[in-house]
């Protein structure tokens, strides 16, 4: 028993295999290395490793490593350092992971038994929908829940109402976002989301996003990281002013580049004065069009590689970047994140809240590429 109970807790720690042999009422050990790794995170934003702090814990995973000390990062870095050493090498093997959805499963794979990344023997189909979840999740939730700054967080809300949606269609029929029990996936989303959608002001109150987040949340595994479970609730908003419509040209609108350049070249067009709406319920709700009209919801990417995009898209329209990634037919890895309200001003001219297609009008240097809904067209 007591060889039991060493052997078990040295494989837990570190990978080590202790024999020992009885001689004379002593023990004497003799340790053979079959497998030692080791791994330290480290992120541009500390709070971040939280969602592989949650992951690790699950997991069961222990000695990692989570480097206090922010690295040096324009925007969002997070990255894992390994480093491996087996009974036959005379030294150690080390890489580094990086990425969010890059850690992750490299955490998940750790402990295939786990179930993380997909059950044992199961098809590669369910991993790529993991890690498409993951991706997701980091795309649309990441900036709110640690990079933006708290006053602008808010800009974000429409963003996370929008993957709350794209969670609430999946769970319409299935407990968990990939297979029968709880994957990586389920928990990145739930971290992230819970973070996000609290310092943004967005609720999430019932539902099946509301149940999912309960069940991640208050498991005791999660929990010691992430402290006692609270659902997210509503910011209180400003009552909203009625829409006023406008005669072309006229007004504030007058000095507006984008209705100077409608009539320089005598496009008909009709303006509309509303309240501020950063989401486009509230643009629906406060600007109503006649039949045959439509609004757009609007996103401005922006990618290492593959430069900026404005999506422009139907209000109803559900967006996912690695899908939009494949549409696009971009090359390589894509990694399409919210651009910065900096960015937007730069290269398009306005400020979050403000965006629309004709917004590409103000692209002078021409290196952001419109991607318009094809049921635009019909509409």
């Amino acid at each position: 028993q007591t060889l039991n109970r060493q052997k078990r807790a040295a494989l837990k720690s570190s990978y080590r295999i202790t024999i020992y042999k009885h001689t004379q009422n002593q023990y004497r050990s003799q340790t053979s290395i079959m497998l030692v790794v080791k791994r330290t995170v480290s992120s541009s934003h500390v709070a971040s490793m939280k969602v592989l702090q949650v992951l690790s814990s699950v997991a069961g995973l222990e000695g990692i490593t989570f480097n206090e000390t922010a690295i040096a990062n324009d925007g969002y870095a997070i990255e894992m350092s390994v480093s491996v050493q087996n009974a036959f090498a005379a030294s150690e093997t080390s890489y580094t992971v990086k990425g969010l959805s890059a850690c992750v499963r490299s955490l998940a794979q750790a402990v295939p038994e786990s179930g993380l990344w997909g059950q044992m023997g199961a098809s590669t189909e369910s991993s790529a929908t993991i890690e498409s979840w993951v991706e997701t999740a980091s795309t649309a939730l990441i900036d709110a829940a640690y990079v933006a700054a708290d006053d602008k967080v808010k800009d974000s809300a429409s963003q996370i109402e929008e993957f709350v949606a794209s969670v609430e269609k999946q769970l319409a029929s299935n407990a968990y976002l990939v297979g029968e029990s709880v994957t990586a996936a389920d928990i990145v989303a739930a971290v992230l989301l819970v973070t996000a959608a609290s310092r943004a002001g967005v609720g999430i109150n019932g539902g099946k996003t509301s149940a999912l987040l309960e069940t991640i949340l208050t498991n005791s595994a999660v929990s010691k990281v992430t402290g006692t479970y609270e659902a997210p609730t509503a910011a209180v908003a400003a009552p909203a002013a009625a829409a006023v419509e406008a005669t072309s040209g006229s007004g504030d609108f007058a000095s507006n580049s984008v209705v100077q350049k409608l009539n320089a070249l005598s496009i008909p067009h009709t303006t509309y004065s509303h309240t501020l709406s950063m989401k486009v319920e509230e643009l629906l709700a406060n600007v109503p069009l006649p039949t045959g009209e439509t609004h757009t919801k609007n996103v401005f990417f922006k990618d290492k590689k593959h430069g900026m995009f404005l999506l422009c898209v139907m209000p109803d329209a559900d967006v996912n970047t690695k899908w939009l990634g494949k549409a696009l037919e971009l090359k390589g890895k894509t990694n399409l994140r919210l651009a910065s309200e900096d960015l937007l001003m730069s290269s398009l001219g306005i400020k979050t809240g403000c965006v629309g297609p004709l917004s590409i009008m103000n692209n002078e240097a021409k290196d952001v590429t419109l991607v318009l809904d094809e049921r635009l067209f019909a509409a």
